[in-house]
């Protein structure tokens, strides 16, 4: 595999609207699909469970708005690597490359790829075929992906394009459906599931399956090195991608609740995928229910394929940073001669990636878990402790950098940073009190990413920490 010398720079090949399909397309894969399920199971009745999809929508928002700053003052390749280095110093922009690889990134590819071989053996109508050959499919996905994104990041952006306009068709085929179809009942959507008194660590649990669903908002600053005019072009497009995928987001979850109950959505006994079981029950009175359980789970395959794309995209211009800067091995740090792409890094994330996915039962609380929310709830663990600190970034940085060149200035700070961490550390309480196997095992990790960088470095100067803002 040739490669140019470490310190080759990334090429502006992509432009304004892949930087949206980027935000939309990262964001829209299998918790629109998946993850009603498990909110329904927290919560007792769908006007909390619509509230939840409200709040983690407001919360990417409002991250958002933040983030957008950072953003302009640092539109360079890694993203919340190098927010954290510039914020509070090289041994937090290590730590997020250290759980961005071992547990962030790859294990929402292994939760996607996991998805989409389900899927994928249902559309082929071999519903019975054993885990470990579904696990296959998963891991060959993600070779084949990872194979695109070594050719260029032209390849990686036209697929991100094409999915991402599809996925937005397909959830506003299923918002209509149930109107279309006269299946609609509002009964479903006042009935409550049970008289039980909402407990605050259900609603936790709810918006914890919520933010899995709007995850991926900041997936947009790894890629600002091969953006054109990303100062101009990154802001609008975190806000068009946030609010888009919010509205679709709300109207698919009013036509799940207009046609299927709580204790339905919420069954831990059925493993089918909720937008499955929601399409054959509002075509139920017409029949050909199985084409159109093939139809959406192709379509549903087709969507975790875009957000499986964008992960496998983006991952890697965070660690080739990070190798580029010394803070990762110096290898990882190269651009292949020919492709101008970080090959090795996008090769060693695909193969922890399927580790991760043979591995998911290791970190169960539950044995009857489905090891798609096992992943996933390990991901946003360590996710919110280290996007969190990005975002209340913004208000330090103000501090101590108050003349830097902002073109764009977050609206009503300190208050929507402050806000959306304070939001934030309430579900991150709330997980370490619900599972605490989870918990710990990213608490551990980050441990043992401060202990190598602390072995490893007693002095670390970043080339470009002297850069300053706006470099």
């Amino acid at each position: 595999m040739g490669m140019a010398k470490a310190t080759s720079e990334l090429l502006r090949v992509l432009g304004p609207g892949t930087a949206v399909a980027v935000v939309a397309g990262s964001m829209i894969g299998s918790g629109i699909f998946l993850k009603p399920q498990a909110v329904a199971q927290a919560v007792p009745h769908f006007g909390l469970a619509l509230t939840a999809w409200v709040v983690g929508g407001i919360l990417a928002l409002l991250g958002a708005l933040a983030v957008a700053e950072l953003s302009v003052l640092f539109p360079r390749a890694g993203g919340n690597y190098v927010y954290l280095r510039e914020t509070y110093g090289p041994l937090w922009g290590f730590l997020w490359g250290w759980v961005d690889f071992w547990i962030l990134r790859t294990g929402s590819i292994a939760a996607l790829a996991t998805v989409f071989a389900r899927c994928a053996i249902q559309v082929v109508g071999l519903e019975s075929v054993p885990v470990a050959r579904a696990s296959g499919v998963a891991a060959a996905a993600i070779a084949v992906l990872a194979g695109v994104n070594v050719l260029g990041a032209r390849w990686g952006g036209f697929l991100q394009n094409l999915t991402t306009w599809i996925k937005v068709a397909s959830l506003l085929l299923l918002a209509c459906l149930p109107f279309v179809s006269g299946r609609a009942d509002l009964s479903l959507a006042t009935a409550s599931m049970t008289d039980q008194p909402l407990p605050w660590t259900g609603l936790g649990a709810a918006v914890l399956a919520v933010l899995w669903a709007y995850h991926g908002w900041m997936n947009l600053g790894p890629l600002a090195e091969e953006i054109r005019e990303p100062q101009r072009y990154l802001p609008p497009a975190l806000f068009t991608g946030v609010g888009l995928v919010m509205a679709l987001y709300l109207a698919v979850n009013v036509a799940y609740g207009l046609t299927l109950s709580q204790e339905v959505l919420a069954d831990p006994g059925d493993h089918q995928v909720v937008a499955i079981r929601f399409v054959q029950e509002a075509l139920a009175p017409y029949g050909g229910q199985g084409i159109a359980a093939r139809l959406i789970a192709a379509a549903i395959m087709v969507s975790v394929f875009g957000a499986l794309n964008a992960n496998i995209l983006i991952g890697p211009r965070t660690y080739f940073a990070l190798g580029r800067e010394g803070l990762f091995p110096q290898w990882l740090g190269a651009v292949h001669a020919r492709f101008y792409t970080p090959a090795r890094a996008i090769v060693l994330q695909a193969v922890w990636a399927v580790v991760l996915l043979f591995r998911a039962p290791l970190i169960q609380d539950d044995p009857r878990e489905n090891p798609f929310d096992t992943l996933t709830n390990y991901v946003m663990f360590a996710a919110i402790i280290f996007e969190t600190m990005v975002v209340f970034g913004v208000v330090v940085l103000r501090w101590r950098c108050p003349q830097a060149p902002r073109l764009y200035r977050c609206p009503a700070c300190p208050w929507i940073p402050v806000g959306y961490t304070l939001a934030l550390a309430c579900v991150l309480l709330n997980t370490v009190y619900t599972q605490p196997t989870k918990s710990a095992l990213g608490l551990l990790f980050i441990f043992c990413g401060a202990l190598v960088y602390c072995l490893t470095r007693t002095r670390q100067t970043s080339p470009l920490q002297s850069s300053g803002p706006g470099a």
